[in-house]
């Protein structure tokens, strides 16, 4: 795991000021790795009931023969988190085709996890004005 120019101090800002959830596409065991790995590297810690890994993450067979891709779909993610619906919930991902089966307008995609942003102001100088103006305007 990388730890990206910024993503400390982005990932503490949000922790102030957001709820977060981390929602990953893999098994269970290397959510809470990984986890562990952020809370040492950057003090932000997730409490466990707010990582979810792939056992909600809907499964489609359909695109690749031998392989599944899993993608997010929000309202199985609302029926386990009550309180969370469209309208305080923004899903934040590297993958586009992980929010197909959703609605527009609840999710963005952040270039920075393929490399193509690697200078630190990408996540703290752009990413997270960006959230707090959509919080703050209540979108």
């Amino acid at each position: 795991m990388i730890l990206r120019l910024g993503l400390k101090e982005f990932l503490s800002s949000c922790a102030i000021k957001f709820t977060m959830y981390i929602w990953s596409s893999i098994m269970k065991r290397k959510c809470f790795k990984y986890s562990k790995i952020i809370k040492e590297r950057t003090s932000v810690h997730f409490k466990s009931s707010r990582i979810i890994n792939q056992a909600i993450c809907l499964k489609n067979e359909h695109f690749f023969p031998k392989k599944h891709v899993l993608h997010k779909n929000m309202n199985t993610f609302f029926g386990v988190f009550l309180g969370t619906n469209y309208e305080n919930t923004l899903l934040i991902d590297d993958m586009l085709y992980k929010s197909l089966f959703n609605p527009p307008f609840n999710a963005i995609f952040l270039e920075m996890f393929y490399g193509s942003q690697a200078n630190g102001d990408y996540l703290f100088g752009t990413i997270f004005p960006y959230l707090e103006a959509l919080h703050f305007s209540r979108m």
